[in-house]
């Protein structure tokens, strides 16, 4: 069994392990879609995920998370912190798909979390 070593919530190989938590199994070329990454960069990344032990690949090519994947998915959502740079790390990566609007929402919630830690403090 493999070592966790405690991914870096905002990698590529953070995003992808979320997404093959969520699907029984895949191909490079899916994950790339699903995950709106590159797909060279994902095989990268899933090569490397294979040697780490947090994916499995058969030999028709095809992905699996594996016990040790899934944990250190449910390890990175129990974490609030690691959580949230998950999301935003994600979020960067999209952002030239954002719509106006999604700005402006983003914006009112950048707002209201400042405000929020102001009035903890």
């Amino acid at each position: 069994m493999a070592k966790r070593q405690g991914l870096d919530p905002g990698s590529i190989d953070a995003e992808i392990l979320v997404f093959l938590s969520r699907r029984e199994r895949a191909r490079a070329v899916d994950v790339a879609r699903g995950t709106g990454l590159n797909p060279k960069s994902v095989w990268q990344a899933l090569q490397r995920l294979v040697r780490l032990g947090y994916v499995n690949k058969d030999e028709f090519d095809i992905y699996s998370i594996t016990e040790v994947g899934l944990q250190e998915v449910q390890d990175l959502k129990a974490d609030r912190l690691r959580r949230v740079k998950f999301f935003t790390a994600r979020l960067a990566r999209h952002v030239d798909e954002l719509s106006e609007e999604e700005v402006r929402i983003l914006e009112t919630l950048e707002t209201k979390v400042k405000d929020k830690l102001e009035k903890s403090k």
